[in-house]
């Protein structure tokens, strides 16, 4: 029973890999815009 659950536990921490992935990549773009935005702002 108990070796039963652990594949079962093993999968989902795989999921919120990929997840992570896109999250990292909106940041970055997120980010990016922010940056830009107050560089323009601080140059303007």
């Amino acid at each position: 029973m108990t070796e039963e659950g652990t594949p079962v536990h093993h999968q989902p921490d795989v999921e919120p890999e990929p997840e992570q992935e896109s999250l990292r990549e909106y940041f970055r773009s997120e980010l990016g815009r922010t940056i830009r935005g107050f560089g323009h702002a601080l140059v303007g």
